[in-house]
């Protein structure tokens, strides 16, 4: 398991993926071997991205597919569904930037109303995460709040995310850390999150030494083949063959418009498994599409073409 998802991985996630990758779980007892739902569900309440990030696909499917807002009605019924049913961590954002959506403190305190035990957990930009805003998502119950650093420097923030402050980031974190400081208990946990590339670490330390928050990696990849990593100062190194990805088996993505994707990689929407507003998540889960393409991960081929195929992710992961 990549470290940086290891954080969060769960004994029920740790036993059922070491299974999996032992050869415990053969291609004929899917069926019975799979797990029943989802553990992790990630949830886009809204599409939009107010940042360019030049890792990041959105500029271009921000143009090519269509935009839009989740249903209130769509949701509350998503969160009926979710509770009980033994997931573990809900987060409210995919393929977006989720603090541009307002009713993000509603729909985390309808979803801990509900099943009180679930983490529910954000990962955004920060730009819109001052005080005042992180303040009411801890009242609604929020649990972590995940912030991208893609750079640490002034200028090559400007670059990276196409143009955002980061003397607003600054003056966010500082407005958070002050809040912690009076009852960190009281509030989410923040993790500042960059990726693994060349010259990171550094720049990163002082930058922990600056704000107060200590910076987790996790490794560039390929978003199943839409960025290309040699653009970047350097790659992380490949495995000599393709490990069970723990997303299919372990994880359910649902777009603003209830499709529900194979991945959190597939921006382009190639691979989508069911909408909500035909079907349960449920049954979506157990799908013949899924299973099958689980069933390709137990082997290890993908067809050509598919976005499993394509990716490096599972290249990276430790047996």
């Amino acid at each position: 398991m990549i470290p940086f998802d290891q954080r969060t991985e769960s004994s029920r996630e740790h036993d059922f993926l070491r299974a999996l990758r032992e050869g415990r779980v053969k291609p004929g007892d899917l069926s019975s071997a799979c797990l029943p739902f989802p553990l992790k569900i990630q949830i886009q309440t809204q599409s939009l991205c107010n940042g360019a990030c030049g890792f990041c696909p959105w500029t271009r499917t921000s143009i090519s597919l269509p935009q839009g807002r989740m249903d209130e009605g769509l949701f509350y019924g998503l969160a009926r569904q979710i509770a009980g049913r033994g997931v573990e961590r809900v987060g409210l954002f995919l393929m977006n930037e989720p603090l541009l959506d307002s009713r993000l403190e509603e729909f985390t305190a309808v979803l801990k109303k509900k099943d009180p035990s679930l983490r529910v957990l954000v990962y955004t930009n920060g730009i819109l995460l001052d005080g005042k805003r992180f303040e009411s998502l801890a009242r609604a119950g929020m649990d972590e709040i995940d912030i991208s650093i893609p750079a640490f420097e002034a200028d090559a923030y400007h670059r990276a995310t196409g143009g955002l402050s980061f003397a607003r980031l600054l003056a966010n974190l500082e407005e958070i850390r002050s809040l912690i400081s009076l009852d960190g208990d009281s509030f989410p946990r923040v993790h500042l999150v960059s990726l693994d590339i060349t010259g990171r670490r550094d720049p990163a330390a002082a930058f922990e030494e600056k704000t107060g928050f200590p910076v987790l990696f996790k490794p560039l990849t390929n978003r199943a083949g839409l960025v290309d990593t040699k653009r970047f100062p350097s790659a992380p190194e490949k495995g000599p063959r393709p490990v069970p990805c723990q997303r299919p088996f372990v994880k359910a993505y649902i777009l603003f418009n209830g499709d529900v994707l194979l991945c959190n990689c597939d921006w382009e929407r190639t691979t989508v498994a069911g909408n909500l507003l035909e079907d349960s998540l449920e049954r979506i889960w157990k799908s013949p599409l899924l299973m099958e393409i689980r069933k390709n991960h137990i082997l290890g081929s993908h067809p050509e073409d598919s976005l499993c195929a394509k990716c490096d992710y599972p290249f990276l992961v430790e047996s």
